[in-house]
C-alpha cells in the first residue's frame, strides 16, 4: 500500500514509519523538518498548505495525520478527500 504519514519526522511518526516499512508498505512522509525516518520519500512542507497536502496525498491509499494538539487549535488545516 501507498501511505502518507504527516509528522513523520517526529518520535511517534518515525516509529509508525518503521512499522509500516516492516510490513512492506511504501511510505511518504510530510513534515516541516528534514527527513528523519526510513520513509521511501520525504516532502518538506506544512500541512496547512492545501497544495502541498494534495500533492503529497495523491495516489495514496491511506493518510496518517500526526500533529501536536496546539498546532491543530491555532491553525487552519485543509481536510478533504484525496
Amino acid at each position: 500500500m501507498e501511505i502518507l504519514v504527516t509528522g513523520g519526522s517526529g518520535f511517534i511518526g518515525r516509529n509508525i514509519v518503521k512499522i509500516l516499512k516492516e510490513k512492506g508498505h511504501n511510505v511518504t512522509t510530510l513534515d516541516l523538518k528534514g527527513k528523519n525516518s526510513d520513509s521511501d520519500r520525504h516532502i518538506v512542507g506544512d500541512i496547512r498548505d492545501k497544495e502541498i497536502v494534495e500533492k503529497a496525498a495523491k495516489g495514496k491509499d491511506y493518510v496518517s495525520i500526526l500533529l501536536p494538539q496546539p498546532r491543530l487549535q491555532s491553525s487552519k488545516i485543509f481536510w478533504g478527500r484525496f
